[in-house]
């Protein structure tokens, strides 16, 4: 993609069966490119603190239908995640 000069980039679980270290350092340079080179990046992650770490957006999917978008803070409730997917939060 950045061969391309995108301003656009998606990506499916890109830190699926990687190490700490290396789940680290992709979310580190997807951060990069949205800061300092103005890609957009669209990301799916099943983890909800890499989510949060790296996104200025998240949306919560259930059953492929939107039950939650916005920042971190506004989306990352207890009675929220609860209700999205069916599990006690503390």
């Amino acid at each position: 993609c950045l061969a391309q000069d995108t301003d656009v980039l998606l990506l499916d679980e890109p830190t699926t069966y990687l190490d700490l270290r290396y789940q680290v350092e992709i979310l580190d340079l997807v951060r990069d490119l949205a800061d300092t080179h103005g890609v957009t990046v669209g990301v799916v992650l099943h983890d909800l603190d890499q989510a949060a770490a790296v996104a200025d957006q998240v949306v919560l999917l259930s059953s492929g239908r939107i039950t939650a978008a916005g920042t971190p803070a506004e989306v990352y409730d207890s009675e929220r995640l609860t209700q999205t997917y069916g599990i006690r939060i503390d």
